[in-house]
């Protein structure tokens, strides 16, 4: 790391002093070399007046917030690791540019030549970057640049840079090729050089070999207040009788400072706070035109399948967990987990970690987020998007759905403004209705307390997911088409007896199962056994065992059979699940034993037996499990001791070991 960037100083508000007072600059006349020859004394002046002349300080914000805090995060980044080249990566109008800006300003004055390459990403897909290419070199000294190809450019650069102790900031990159052409020889760089690049693209840094990344956080309260306010009051703070107001536009704008200028911005001059709350109104539905143009340019760069995955997040998939959405793209005929990455390498969606299971497969414990401007922007795009989403009920007043394209219908109330508005697609009491001729595909579906009829199952075939609450019938009916089905989610299913009828074909491509608050299940179907893709399975049910047939599972990642109170016994042949990763049987309080092909579960990662009262021992060749990183008895109350293999888990991190009153432990075991 240069030496330079170990102490960057707090931002100064005033300007930075002059050429004429020899401050402000490491280039002043003192440090030009003497020498007899008077010409090359007189170059070497009028070299140094001309650099000093031409870096001034770049326009950062006009109302900067929260800048000193982002320095020092970068810093903090930096000087981890002895690195020349860092990335600033955060999603459109998170501030990127802005810190760049703010850095260079800081710094260019250590540094014998230093350059600002700007839209990066806009000049490639004009095929200019033969351009920015000069532009470097013109300010790294090189006047004459007889090319016009990028290749030659490439020549060029990679010659120039090992010579100077260069700043050089790439500004809105999207790909790694734009790096190799203005950056082509990065180990080659001066020993004293430092290069930034901005982009939205995580995966452009990691693909370019670059591990020193800031991610850019969203502003915290404070500076979103006082960035909103100048913009909206030209003060820091709210006027009295607006303070209430600009809370909730602080919360619209979470944190992003794009949103939170415009927003502003947007408000300047108004004293109205009939405006004001109109305003707010328009944002749970729209966003202004130059918030979305911008947030827009990533969402227009995705292909066309990565843009239908980003409108079901904005419109579905929000605080769903990462296994579900991959589950629902894979039925959909996509590429789920590439394009899950490539919408958080874009920085369109979030994973957050779920803290409930600490020692749990990440797929299973990241959660989807996304910023609520893109939220809103996607649901925009969706409303006029030729495959339809509905997510409240309003929509079916706003549009004939007739002959439409329906992609998903996500809240369980628009079903009755189908039946009000004529577009019944259920019954909810005796009176049977007729369906709308809906095109297919409709693939996403939420309902509650719903009994279908029959006129449904042509519209049933091409479900991916269906979420059913309240579920009013004793099996899944035997005409609905279930060969499509890839995630299956069942709650308050008080009535059922079994998942689907035992002559019924099962759904082959269903990758989860989810079933909540039922009292009649006994047990899973045989014919679960045939469920090849099946990853997970997360569900409750009132039998004392299982089919043998669960374990032809060997794709099932996730087995939780949580409060399964009257289930003994797991199968003997337990151990063929090879990919479970995470198992648990909490409250399984009738659990007496774990079989001996359990040893065979290598890819465990997570046990939890809470609460299996009356379980009094592990099976001796537990140690197997080398890969067990969380294990939880807490209020295993019958059992007794550790077998003696335990002290094989060489990855274990946790043990709850709390109410279990008559374990005896030996040292040596841990």
């Amino acid at each position: 790391m240069p030496k330079h960037f170990q102490s960057m100083g707090r931002r100064e508000n005033t300007p930075q002093k002059s050429l004429t007072s020899g401050k402000g600059h490491s280039t002043t006349f003192h440090s030009i070399p003497a020498t007899r020859d008077e010409a090359r004394i007189l170059k070497n002046i009028v070299n140094c007046a001309i650099k000093a002349i031409k870096m001034v300080s770049l326009p950062v914000a006009e109302h900067p917030q929260g800048l000193d805090d982002l320095v020092e995060g970068f810093q903090s980044v930096v000087s981890k690791e002895k690195v020349q080249i860092t990335g600033i990566v955060g999603m459109g109008g998170s501030g990127k540019t802005t810190l760049a800006k703010e850095l260079f300003n800081r710094n260019f004055s250590s540094f014998d030549r230093c350059s600002f390459v700007f839209d990066v990403r806009d000049a490639a897909s004009k095929y200019a970057l033969a351009k920015k290419q000069k532009k470097l070199l013109r300010d790294l000294g090189v006047d004459h640049l007889p090319f016009d190809h990028v290749d030659e450019g490439k020549a060029v650069l990679g010659n120039r840079l090992r010579f100077h102790r260069v700043l050089i900031v790439l500004d809105d990159i999207d790909h790694v090729d734009q790096l190799n052409t203005l950056l082509p020889n990065k180990d080659n760089l001066g020993s004293q050089s430092m290069v930034i690049v901005t982009t939205r693209e995580l995966g452009v840094l990691y693909s370019w070999g670059l591990s020193c990344i800031y991610k850019m956080p969203r502003l915290n309260r404070s500076n979103a207040e006082k960035l909103f306010c100048w913009h909206a009051f030209l003060q820091p703070s709210p006027p009295a009788g607006f303070i209430s107001l600009v809370e909730k536009f602080l919360k619209a704008g979470n944190g992003l400072p794009l949103s939170l200028k415009v927003f502003g911005g947007q408000l300047y001059g108004s004293n109205s706070k009939a405006n004001w709350k109109s305003q707010l109104r328009k944002l749970s539905r729209i966003l202004p035109t130059d918030i979305k143009q911008r947030l827009q340019v990533s969402y227009d760069a995705l292909d066309e399948e990565e843009k239908e995955m980003f409108l079901d997040v904005a419109c579905f998939l929000i605080g769903e967990n990462k296994s579900k959405a991959i589950a629902v793209w894979d039925g959909s005929g996509w590429s789920g987990a590439p394009g899950l990455e490539t919408l958080v390498n874009k920085s369109l969606v979030e994973l957050v970690s779920d803290p409930v299971y600490p020692g749990q497969s990440p797929s299973y414990a990241d959660k989807i987020r996304m910023h609520d401007n893109l939220r809103d922007m996607g649901r925009e795009i969706a409303s006029r998007h030729s495959s339809y989403r509905i997510w409240f009920p309003e929509q079916i007043k706003q549009h004939s759905l007739e002959r439409m394209l329906v992609r998903g219908i996500q809240s369980a109330d628009a079903f009755c403004a189908f039946k009000e508005y004529r577009y019944p697609l259920m019954r909810t009491s005796k009176r049977q209705s007729k369906f709308p001729r809906l095109s297919v595909k409709l693939q996403i579906l939420f309902v509650r307390g719903t009994e279908f009829t029959e006129e449904f199952a042509s519209l049933s075939e091409d479900i991916v997911w269906l979420r059913w609450e309240n579920f009013p019938h004793r099996s899944l009916p035997s005409w609905f088409t279930l060969r499509n089905l890839s995630v299956l989610e069942l709650s308050g299913a008080n009535e059922l007896e079994e998942l689907w009828e035992s002559n019924a074909d099962p759904p082959l491509q269903l990758r989860e199962l989810i079933i909540f608050g039922v009292s009649k299940l006994q047990s899973l179907p045989h014919s679960v056994g045939r469920l090849k893709h099946l990853k997970k399975i997360d569900c409750y049910f009132g039998g004392d065992s299982l089919p043998e047939e669960l374990c032809r599972l060997h794709s099932l990642e996730l087995l939780a059979l949580s409060s399964s109170t009257k289930l003994s016994s797991l199968p003997a042949g337990f151990g063929n699940l090879l990919s479970l990763q995470h198992l648990s049987l909490q409250c399984c309080s009738l659990l007496r034993a774990l079989p001996d092909s359990f040893k065979q579960l290598i890819h465990l990662k997570y046990l939890n037996l809470t609460g299996c009262e009356i379980l009094s021992s592990l099976p001796a060749g537990f140690g197997d499990l080398i890969n067990l990183q969380t294990i939880d008895l807490e209020s295993c109350k019958q059992l007794k001791t550790l077998p003696d293999s335990f002290k094989q888990l060489i990855h274990l991190k946790s043990l709850n070991l709390k109410y279990c009153e008559k374990i005896k432990l030996r040292l040596d075991m841990l």
